[in-house]
C-alpha cells in the first residue's frame, strides 16, 4: 500500500514457508512490499538492512524464538522504532503479555484471518506514520525556538571553557595558599562554598537539559532554556568571583591610572543596574556634587567594580527604594556613597562584612545564591588605590556605604602638552585593519610620534607578522577581521607573549564590539576610526611605562 506515493515495506518472519507466502499474498495483494526471512538470525539483518515499515514476527522459529528477536530489534537504535506485530498459534494470555512486555504492539493468533490482519497492519502502520509526523513537527518546533536552542548550545560549549577556568581557579587558589597566614581555614572555606554553587547550578543544568529533550511544548522549552541560562550564570559569576579574589589577594591585578570622567561613571554603573533594579521595583538615584567634567585619576575598572558590588548587595538586600548613588569633593578627595533603604547589617556578621565569605542571613531578592566575597574585592580594590572605605547600618533602616579616594591618586598626569613633545623613535606597533581608510587614519597619526607600523588585513595574517617581528611591544586591531577575527588572533598573540600590550579598536556606537572587547583579555580599547587624543594617551601610557 502507498501513502503519498510512497510503498510501504513489511517483513514478514516465519519458519513455515506456506505461512510467509500465504501472508505475502495477501499483503501484496492490498498494495504493500513484502519481504520474507525464515529464522531470526536472517531477521535481524534483513531489519537492519531494509528498515521495513513494519515487522510480523512468528513466536516459535527453530534457532532464536521471537520474544528474543523482538528484544534485540527494540534494543537497536536502527532498528528500536519499527513496530512489531507477533503471528502467533500461542494465545494465552500469558503469552501476550510476554509479547507486549518485549515491546510488540499487537498481537495475531494463527490460523489467520485476513481481514483481521490487514485491519491491524493498516492501523500500525498508520500509527507509526502519525508518529512520525509529530515527530517532524517536533522538529518544526525546534526551528522555531532555535535561537533559544543555540542559548543552550553555547551554553553546553562553554561548560568545557567553565571547566578550564575551574582548574585555572584552584591553581590561582595554591598560589594564594602559599601567601595566606591562614591558609587552611581559607581552603575549607574556599571548597566548601564554591562546590556548593557549583553543584546547585549544575544540578539545574542537567536536569532541565534532560527535561528538554522530552519536553514537545514549546511554551516549557523555553522556560527550561531560560533555567539554563540563568543556572550558567550564576556558575561563571561564581567562578568569576573566586578568580577575581584571588588574582587581587596574590597581586595578580594591576593597577591602571587614567582620568575618569564622574559624572560619566555614576551615570554609566547606574544604567547597569537599572534593569535588575527595575524588576524589583526599586528606584535608582544619583546625586552627583562635582562639577561637569570633573575628573579622578584613578583605575577605572576597580572604581566601577567597587561601586557595582556595592550597588548589588545593597539591590540584594533591599526590599524597597530607593538606592542612591553619590559622589562629593571632600578637600581633595572624592567620597563615593551607596545609600540604601534595606534589611541593614545584622549583628552577627556586622564586625566581618567586609571578610570573604560573610554574607547575610537572608536576601530579599529569595536569591540566597553567592560566595560572600563582593565586599571583600571591594576592601582590597580601596587598599590598592589608597583609598578608605567604611558604613553605617541600623537594621531595619538601611546602610550607607563610604569610598574616599584621592583626586590625583598621588600620581601626576601627563599634560597633552608633554605628551605631543615626546618621540617614540624605534617603536613598532602591528596593526589588524582590512579597511583602507581607518588605518591610514591610525597610521598617520603613528607616524606623528615616530611610531612604525605592520599592517595585517587579516587575523591569520596578524598572527603571523606577530610570529615574526619579536620587536613590537603593542598590537592594536579591529575586533572583526576576515579569516580569524582580531579578537581571536590576540588571543593567540598574548597567549605566546603574556606581556605584550593588546589593543582593541572598536566603532564608537558598538554596543556589539565592546560586549566582545570585555572578553578578548586586550589591556583596553579605542574608536575606530581613532582620534588623536586618544592615540598619543595610550602611547603615553603603556609605552612610556615599557
Amino acid at each position: 500500500m502507498s501513502i503519498n506515493n510512497i510503498i510501504q515495506t513489511i517483513l514478514v518472519v516465519d519458519d513455515s514457508k506456506a505461512v510467509s507466502e500465504y501472508v505475502q499474498v495477501v499483503l501484496e495483494e492490498r498494495g504493500y512490499k513484502t519481504i520474507t526471512a525464515n529464522n531470526g538470525s536472517q531477521a535481524m539483518v534483513m531489519a537492519v538492512e531494509y528498515r521495513p515499515d513494519l515487522i510480523l514476527l512468528d513466536i516459535m522459529m527453530p534457532d532464536v524464538d521471537g520474544y528474543t528477536i523482538c528484544g534485540q530489534l527494540k534494543a537497536d537504535r536502527k532498528t528500536r522504532d519499527i513496530p512489531v506485530i507477533f503471528l502467533s498459534a500461542l494465545n494465552s494470555q500469558f503469552d501476550k503479555i510476554k509479547a507486549f512486555k518485549c515491546g510488540a504492539v499487537d498481537f495475531v493468533t494463527k490460523p489467520i484471518q485476513v481481514e483481521e490482519l490487514t485491519a491491524r497492519v493498516k492501523s500500525h502502520l498508520t500509527i507509526s506514520r502519525l508518529n512520525r509526523e509529530l515527530q517532524s513537527s517536533n522538529r518544526d518546533l525546534e526551528s522555531i525556538i532555535s535561537e533559544r536552542t543555540k542559548e543552550l548550545e553555547d551554553s553546553n560549549k562553554k561548560l568545557a571553557e567553565i571547566n578550564a577556568r575551574l582548574e585555572k581557579t584552584i591553581s590561582d587558589y595554591r598560589a594564594a595558599k602559599e601567601r595566606a597566614a591562614s591558609d587552611d581555614e581559607y581552603k575549607a572555606k574556599m571548597l566548601s562554598k564554591l562546590s556548593h554553587e557549583i553543584l546547585n547550578d549544575t544540578n539545574v543544568i542537567v536536569g532541565f537539559s534532560e527535561l528538554i529533550k522530552v519536553t514537545e511544548d514549546p511554551d516549557r522549552r523555553n522556560e527550561y532554556a531560560d533555567c539554563i541560562r540563568e543556572s550558567a550564570g550564576s556558575l561563571v559569576s561564581s567562578i568569576n568571583s573566586v578568580q577575581e579574589y584571588n588574582n587581587v589577594i596574590i597581586g595578580r591585578t594591576i593597577v591602571k591610572m587614567q582620568r575618569v570622567n564622574i559624572g560619566a561613571l555614576l551615570q554609566s554603573v547606574c544604567q547597569k543596574i537599572m534593569g535588575r533594579a527595575q524588576k524589583r521595583g526599586i528606584e535608582i538615584a544619583v546625586n552627583n556634587e562635582f562639577s561637569d567634567g570633573a575628573e579622578i585619576f584613578t583605575d577605572e575598572m576597580m572604581l566601577t567594580s567597587i561601586l557595582n558590588k556595592i550597588i548589588s548587595n545593597s539591590l540584594k538586600y533591599s526590599e524597597k527604594g530607593p538606592i542612591e548613588i553619590g559622589a562629593s569633593n571632600n578637600g581633595g578627595t572624592a567620597v563615593f556613597y551607596v545609600r540604601d533603604c534595606g534589611i541593614g547589617i545584622g549583628p552577627e556578621v556586622i564586625d566581618h562584612v567586609l571578610d570573604p565569605f560573610v554574607r547575610g542571613v537572608k536576601t530579599c531578592d529569595n536569591s540566597n545564591k553567592g560566595l560572600g566575597l563582593g565586599l571583600s574585592i571591594v576592601k582590597e580594590y580601596v587598599q590598592r588605590l589608597n583609598g578608605e572605605i567604611w558604613f553605617d547600618s541600623s537594621p531595619g533602616v538601611g546602610t550607607i556605604f563610604y569610598i574616599s579616594l584621592p583626586i590625583n591618586n598621588g600620581n601626576a598626569k601627563m599634560a597633552a602638552d608633554d605628551i605631543k613633545a615626546i618621540s617614540f623613535g624605534g617603536t613598532s606597533v602591528l596593526v589588524g585593519e582590512d579597511d583602507d581608510v581607518s588605518f591610514a587614519l591610525l597610521n598617520e597619526t603613528l607616524r606623528k610620534y615616530a611610531v612604525k607600523a605592520l599592517r595585517a588585513k587579516t587575523g591569520k595574517e596578524l598572527f603571523e607578522l606577530y610570529r615574526q617581528n619579536s620587536d613590537v611591544q603593542m598590537v592594536i586591531s579591529n575586533l572583526k577581521l576576515p579569516m580569524m577575527n582580531g579578537s581571536e588572533a590576540m588571543k593567540l598573540i598574548r597567549k605566546m607573549s603574556p606581556s605584550i600590550i593588546t589593543v582593541a579598536q572598536i566603532p564608537y556606537f558598538s554596543a556589539e564590539d565592546k560586549r566582545a572587547f570585555s572578553e578578548s583579555g586586550c589591556d583596553c580599547y579605542i574608536d575606530r576610526p581613532a582620534n588623536d587624543l586618544q592615540v598619543r594617551e595610550l602611547l603615553a601610557k603603556y609605552l612610556l611605562r615599557k
